[in-house]
């Protein structure tokens, strides 16, 4: 259903930008029959103004139902390969990207506004800059990506609370407090899975993480598998407890 939809909107798109040209041109037939297919007419519009049009009309009809298929079609692969790509970004990093993107598009708006309105070249120095300061923020934005969630955090949410050790109140603590704490032991999979990055930059995770020696000898074995989906697996886990004892300092125990 959602495929009709878009190949009749682009068919229409076509028409209508098909009419358009021909209405564009009509000033060019006029100069060349040596008659005024604008001025003449019950309101501006003659006879032979709508005999030129019916070409127009039916060319950019006949492109509507031949491209549109073609077009539709090359539409929804492209989504699903850019859906594909995506899926294997953490969501934090598209997070930050759509971030940068829109302090790109804002500065560019700001910036050229003022040079919109030089001859020619005025109204495509907005869209050049849009482009430009996009893909710069973008990229600009994925490179303080750690920053900028660290930013985020400190933002309170809630009345602030006095911080306290864990570590230290769990350890010297009764036999019941040391059992029961807020900390979180990852296991391989979790580690491989990689989503405990994008839950704790959304801060739904308290206290600490603990990483025994057991996981981090288990990853070591996969990367130096033979095999390539382990060898895979095992060196991601590694790079994803390295970019949490990097980017939460003091709430990851190795």
């Amino acid at each position: 259903m959602l495929r009709k939809i878009i190949s009749l909107s682009i068919s229409l798109i076509i028409i209508v930008t098909g009419l358009i040209l021909t209405n564009l041109s009509l000033p060019f037939l006029s100069n060349y029959l040596g008659y005024d297919l604008h001025g003449n007419g019950l309101m501006g519009i003659t006879f032979a103004t709508m005999i030129l049009t019916l070409p127009g009309l039916f060319i950019s009809s006949w492109l509507g139902l031949v491209l549109a298929p073609f077009i539709t079609k090359w539409l929804f692969n492209y989504a699903e390969r850019l859906t594909v790509s995506l899926s294997g970004v953490p969501t934090s990093d598209i997070l930050v990207m759509i971030f940068g993107i829109g302090i790109g598009l804002i500065l560019a708006n700001l910036i050229g506004s003022p040079f919109s309105r030089l001859p020619v070249i005025g109204p495509f120095i907005p869209i050049v800059l849009s482009l430009v300061l996009s893909v710069v923020g973008a990229k600009l934005a994925l490179r303080k990506h750690n920053d900028i969630v660290e930013f985020f955090n400190r933002i309170p949410t809630r009345k602030p609370v006095k911080p306290v050790d864990e570590t230290k109140s769990v350890l010297e603590g009764p036999l019941g407090d040391r059992l029961y704490s807020s900390n979180k032991l990852l296991d391989t999979s979790v580690i491989i899975d990689g989503r405990v990055m994008d839950i704790m930059a959304a801060g739904f995770l308290d206290g600490q993480l603990v990483v025994p020696n057991f996981v981090l000898e288990e990853l070591q074995k996969l990367a130096d598998s033979s095999d390539n989906m382990k060898r895979a697996k095992g060196r991601r886990g590694l790079d994803l407890v390295h970019d949490l004892q990097v980017s939460y300092k003091g709430r990851i125990l190795v």
